[in-house]
């Protein structure tokens, strides 16, 4: 892996399958958009399991769940300070206030059902990956790895995914390919361990292998590929 290619992060990569001309927009134009309600609720649980699992490498407990739902609640405080969309329909102090809710709950089941399930190793450590044939690098963060060498991605949502969210995600072979270049051998398996906003727990499980890191490399060469033409 050459040091001087440059790169793209899982994210950018995701929003350019989505939609090209938004991806124009954001990484050609230096357009950003604000973040909508649903994704500040995302990353405010998110921004909540990283801070119990990076203490736990060294400490082996969790955090209590009343400190859990404080920092998710404190998290979600910090994002409106910030820009942001709303549905013109609703009501700004009513969406903040349901986004609230929904992620302190979260956090509560998160204490109760998700976090002892974990002893990480390894939290938030941005990894660069070689892509083999690609004119570009792949780099990102890696979120969790655990003793059991399982790479899991926090998430909250709506409603229930699916097995083929998981089997199909870009985004956990990014994971995988960011594991096997940390450590040198591949995930035990990767996971999707999910909140929805119902307050249920599932938990997708997946494996990623050489045929998979070459997919994510085929992908990147076709998203080069488009942008040069």
């Amino acid at each position: 892996m050459s040091d001087h290619k440059p790169h793209l992060s899982p994210s950018s990569i995701g929003l350019f399958l989505r939609c090209g001309e938004a991806w124009r927009r954001r990484y050609v134009e230096n357009e950003k958009i604000p973040p909508g309600i649903k994704q500040i609720r995302g990353s405010a649980y998110h921004a909540m399991a990283a801070v119990n699992f990076r203490q736990k490498i060294n400490s082996h407990s969790d955090l209590l769940e009343s400190d859990l739902m404080d920092l998710a609640a404190e998290a979600i405080n910090n994002a409106r300070r910030g820009e942001w969309q709303h549905d013109e329909a609703t009501d700004p102090k009513d969406a903040w206030a349901e986004a609230k809710d929904e992620v302190v709950n979260a956090a509560s089941v998160f204490a109760r059902q998700v976090s002892a399930d974990y002893q990480p190793i390894l939290v938030e450590e941005t990894i660069k990956i070689g892509l083999p044939g690609a004119s570009h690098d792949a780099m990102g963060i890696l979120d969790m790895v655990d003793d059991r060498q399982r790479v899991t991605d926090h998430k909250t949502a709506q409603k229930a995914k699916s097995q083929q969210e998981a089997d199909a995600s870009l985004q956990l072979s990014f994971y995988a390919a960011a594991h096997r270049a940390r450590y040198g051998i591949d995930p035990s398996e990767v996971r999707l361990d999910v909140v929805t906003t119902g307050g249920k727990r599932q938990v997708l499980r997946s494996t990623r292998g050489y045929s998979d890191f070459q997919r994510l490399a085929d992908v990147v060469n076709v998203m080069l590929a488009s942008i040069a033409a």
